[in-house]
């Protein structure tokens, strides 16, 4: 069974919310809500980024969409493709992708960091 996660970044406090462990995450118009199953509270609505988790990992652990991917001398932004129905490596420039997720891996890429923290690493 796929396992689904995500991990959320919030520009305000430039921080990211990962490992979203006894939470559940709710979206409501594009806004993320963040509950605490066991005490109850919550975070409030903020401008939240939620990233999905691939069910893909490299040698630094698990992938999550817009994490940047280095593989041939490209860095590139792992992004899901619907029309495809696969997550994609792309260049900032790219339409819809240079290469699978998959692909990229087998062609030794890895996690060089995420557009959120590490936005240096696609200019």
């Amino acid at each position: 069974m796929r396992e689904i996660k995500f991990r959320a970044w919030y520009p305000a406090g430039r921080s990211m919310l990962n490992g979203i462990a006894n939470r559940c995450v709710i979206t409501f118009e594009g806004k993320l809500l963040v509950v605490d199953n066991i005490s109850g509270s919550y975070i409030a609505p903020q401008d939240y980024i939620l990233m999905q988790y691939t069910n893909l990992k490299d040698k630094n652990g698990e992938i999550y969409e817009g994490d940047v991917v280095q593989v041939l001398g490209m860095e590139l932004v792992v992004t899901w493709y619907g029309g495809a129905g696969a997550w994609w490596v792309n260049g900032k420039d790219d339409g819809f992708g240079k290469m699978t997720l998959s692909e990229a891996l087998q062609k030794g890429g890895e996690v060089i960091g995420n557009i959120y923290e590490n936005p240096e690493l696609l200019k």
